[in-house]
């Protein structure tokens, strides 16, 4: 509905400029046809701007909350507004940005896009990708009505965003389209009761509350390529390139929320975080034990935060350390850490490379590190759209367009001591 409103309302001004052109090349007045047809555009382009802006305040109501992706909501689209968003190519988007074929969908999703960053007083650079394009998807749905014969498109950008994301399949919460700073009111103390005399003056206490802030920081990836690839319009490239960008963001926030330093631009990961507990297998790393994986879980219920997501996060190294290490020497053969059905003291574990593998203690090096713990209360926070800036002029020798990708995120521990740490696991 508000792209036909737009159309019309393009094609409208169009026609006024023509008319407009017209009389002054020839350096007259309007005819008496043409200044009725002027009056009548006229009158027909203020009715037309009132619509689109009633249409516009609607759709940013609409959409002015924030998503929780953990939940599977959708967005507030309509089927056929989903349905021409899935529509929408960034391949096109790339190649026709800043050209006179910049229209259609691409640049209403600019457009959308753009209102989206100015809502957190950024201005896009070059092409803003909104959040109801990364919330789309399109496939042929049944596959006996030709779905088993078309390509499917990947047009869900989101998709690719979470799926990349490892952390998501262990419950971490997914928060996006942010305004504003995100803000938490938390308890910093337990007030305990206690029992008192018939009539003594009871002992007082006070309740104390902290503030848990998250505001957006900037994610940036610089992505080349080739005039010729970009100039393909087969869909397998459409996808790869959407994926390539998708995947530079997610891993990007991943590392972060494992192992960011908190310092200067890079959020604060869980191995870097205040409050996170932690388990030291020895002066110079040492190897981990069945009693030390249960003492992980043991800290997390100590703090009462043995409830929700719980999982271990680790990297490739020490989980066939763990499928190789018996649980205990009087243990019968074969009984090791980790068995077959890949859990951990009956817990789900969760793989991923971004976890530290080169760690060094003492004289021990190559040290690996793990995370046991409740991965609700590790939240990922996106604002506004993204942006892409296309530069097809720095590369032009090479024949290569440079693509930089902009996004607003940040990452939140709500409570550090549901988590565990150990950064000192030898897997040699």
């Amino acid at each position: 509905m508000l792209k036909q409103l737009r159309d019309q309302l393009g094609q409208k001004r169009e026609r006024a400029k023509q008319l407009f052109d017209v009389c002054t090349a020839e350096s007259r007045n309007l005819t008496d046809a043409e200044n009725t047809e002027s009056e009548t555009i006229l009158t027909e382009i203020d009715k037309l701007e009132t619509q689109v802006r009633t249409q516009e305040r609607l759709q940013a109501a609409a959409s002015a909350g924030a998503t929780i992706v953990g939940t599977g909501t959708q967005g507030s689209e309509s089927a056929n507004d989903r349905k021409d968003i899935a529509k929408f190519s960034f391949l096109r988007a790339i190649n026709t940005v800043g050209t006179s074929e910049f229209s259609g969908i691409e640049k209403e999703m600019h457009e959308e896009g753009t209102k989206q960053l100015r809502m957190i007083n950024q201005v896009p650079s070059g092409i803003a990708i909104p959040e109801m394009v990364t919330r789309a998807g399109q496939s042929v749905a049944v596959a006996a009505e030709g779905g088993n014969s078309v390509y499917t498109e990947y047009k869900g950008f989101k998709e690719l965003y979470r799926q990349a994301l490892v952390l998501q399949d262990l419950g971490t919460t997914v928060i996006t389209g942010l305004q504003g700073n995100l803000s938490y009111v938390t308890e910093t103390n337990q007030i305990a009761a206690t029992w008192e005399g018939e009539s003594t003056k009871a002992t007082e206490a006070s309740f104390q509350i902290g503030n848990l802030t998250s505001s957006p920081k900037r994610l940036a990836k610089v992505l080349k390529y080739t005039k010729q690839l970009l100039a393909q319009s087969v869909l397998d490239i459409e996808a790869k390139i959407q994926q390539q960008i998708a995947y530079a963001l997610a891993y990007a926030v991943q590392d972060a929320a494992i192992a960011g330093i908190g310092t200067g631009f890079i959020p604060m990961g869980i191995l870097n975080a205040p409050g996170v507990q932690s388990i030291s297998l020895g002066t110079n790393g040492g190897l981990l034990t069945y009693q030390q994986i249960v003492a992980m879980e043991t800290m997390v219920a100590d703090k009462d935060a043995l409830s929700g997501n719980l999982a271990y996060l680790m990297n490739a190294v020490t989980r066939g350390k763990l499928k190789t290490t018996e649980r205990t020497p009087a243990a019968p053969s074969g009984q090791f850490l980790m068995p077959i059905d890949g859990t951990l003291n009956g817990y789900k574990t969760a793989l991923t490379n971004y976890m530290p593998k080169a760690g060094t203690k003492g004289t021990g090096t190559n040290l690996s590190a793990m995370i046991f713990g409740d991965w609700s209360q590790l939240e990922i926070h996106r604002w506004g759209a993204i942006d892409l800036t296309v530069d097809r002029i720095t590369l032009a020798d090479e024949a290569q367009v440079k693509v930089t990708v902009n996004d607003f995120a940040n990452v939140l521990i709500v409570r550090p001591t549901s988590f565990v740490k150990v950064t000192d696991i030898i897997t040699v």
